[in-house]
């Protein structure tokens, strides 16, 4: 990614309030900055006053009060004309601030949530996550095992196009095994899938269950007694079943690149949403203007094409 201050082009100046030194908030809004081309500047919410905040608020086009804890600023949020975006971090904001959604309607708050049933409180909220560091990534690939005859009654070809379609390894054990061998077979694997039509015992579960190894199956007399995951005996059933532990790709969209994307495209659409509430040529300019900085910026930092 290129230093922001080598492109010549306007960006938005951005007032960013962030939690106390150290907490997650606090990584999250200084992940944020690096990785937004807009002009950041950043201070707590804890320390800075309503009067300053008021005194300052007119030099930003946008101000992103990171969390829901407004009563820190409470008696000057609605004397405030920059546009105001707010995070709802938590469903726990209401022990903090009970009248939270009385003092959005009010103020006029934009809103970002963390998480989509957020949105059922908040239905006119941006949902944009968090973001995962890039150093968490699978140390190896993800195996799916099954172990017997590889036959439609197992349905191992269920199993098979189940694998092929999430794009993961399969890995069967078929044919005359010797059992002391099942063990190391086992270990290989991050996952074993029983899918019979029905199942008077099936080892392979057993001896997986009595290894800590996960075990998913179709719901067979073999499983009444036990607490493991049961899936419905289709192609589909089979890839619910290994999404349940081959959980990487249910979070791939939330790298921090796209999380920053997602951000740097919300901070325009409010500055623009508010500038196109102003009727006359110089709104109109001045939206053309930051629609087009906006492409430009996407391209180099986003590698968004035509």
């Amino acid at each position: 990614m290129k230093p922001f201050s080598k492109l010549k082009t306007d960006r938005l100046k951005v007032l960013i309030l962030a939690d106390k030194p150290g907490w997650v908030i606090n990584r999250v809004v200084d992940r944020l900055i690096s990785g937004i081309p807009c002009n950041f500047t950043k201070d707590y919410f804890s320390k800075i006053s309503s009067e300053k905040l008021l005194n300052i608020s007119a030099d930003f086009d946008l101000i992103y009060y990171s969390n829901f804890d407004v009563s820190w600023h409470y008696n000057i949020i609605d004397k405030i004309k920059t546009p105001l975006l707010l995070g709802i971090r938590s469903h726990r904001y209401a022990n903090f601030v009970h009248n939270l959604k009385e003092i959005v309607t009010k103020c006029g708050f934009y809103l970002q949530v963390l998480n989509k049933e957020l949105l059922k409180e908040f239905p006119n909220a941006r949902y944009i996550p968090n973001g995962i560091f890039e150093q968490f990534k699978p140390k190896k690939e993800f195996v799916v095992g099954f172990a017997g005859v590889p036959s439609e009654y197992k349905g191992f070809n269920l199993i098979e196009q189940a694998c092929r379609e999430l794009e993961v390894k399969f890995k069967p054990a078929t044919g005359n095994i010797p059992p002391q061998s099942m063990p190391q077979y086992y270990n290989s694997i991050n996952l074993l899938v029983s899918a019979s039509i029905e199942e008077g015992h099936c080892n392979p579960i057993y001896e997986c269950m009595a290894m800590n190894v996960p075990v998913i199956t179709t719901d067979v007399s073999a499983v009444k007694d036990f607490n493991i995951t049961r899936v419905e005996r289709s192609v589909e059933g089979i890839k619910n079943g290994i999404l349940k532990f081959y959980t990487a790709p249910q979070v791939k969209t939330f790298s921090w690149k796209n999380v920053c994307r997602q951000f740097f495209n919300y901070f325009y659409d409010i500055v623009i949403a508010e500038l196109q509430k102003n009727d006359g040529t110089s709104s109109e300019e001045k939206v053309a203007k930051l629609e087009l900085d906006r492409a430009q910026l996407l391209k180099i930092y986003f590698c968004d094409t035509d």
